[in-house]
């Protein structure tokens, strides 16, 4: 049976509450890991794009534009909240229970991702 099966990275929707996830003792302790998520505005226009093309017969992974570290991100998106907390990233903090490794939470650089058009910085002055 022809498939196209979609892999996106994590939703800029989510930030705030893996923020609060990560936070213990007044500070916020994120994984030091990569992080590449993307809108879900921008997920929703990939998957309608898919679902009326040929099937791929394989993977597509999606991202968001903007790569970089997840403490940076955790952290544009505290400070616009207004949280103060500060935030740090150390390779033994888990995520929701797992231990991640630098590039476990962006796609696989030989899988030439689909990129969303909504940069975070963008996302972010609207949210």
């Amino acid at each position: 049976m022809p498939f196209t099966i979609v892999r996106a990275t994590q939703f800029f929707e989510f930030i705030g509450a893996i923020t609060e996830a990560a936070a213990a003792d007044g500070r916020i302790r994120v994984p030091d890991a990569d992080f590449q998520p993307i809108a879900a505005a921008d997920v929703a226009a990939i998957l309608a794009d898919v679902a009326v093309a040929e099937p791929a017969g394989g993977l597509l992974e999606i991202a968001g534009p903007d790569k970089a570290p997840f403490a940076d991100f955790v952290a544009r998106h505290a400070q616009a909240k207004g949280d103060r907390r500060p935030v740090s990233a150390a390779r033994e903090s888990p995520y929701f229970g797992a231990r991640l490794t630098r590039g476990s939470l962006v796609p696989d650089a030989a899988a030439a991702p689909r990129l969303g058009a909504t940069r975070f910085a963008a996302w972010l002055s609207r949210a």
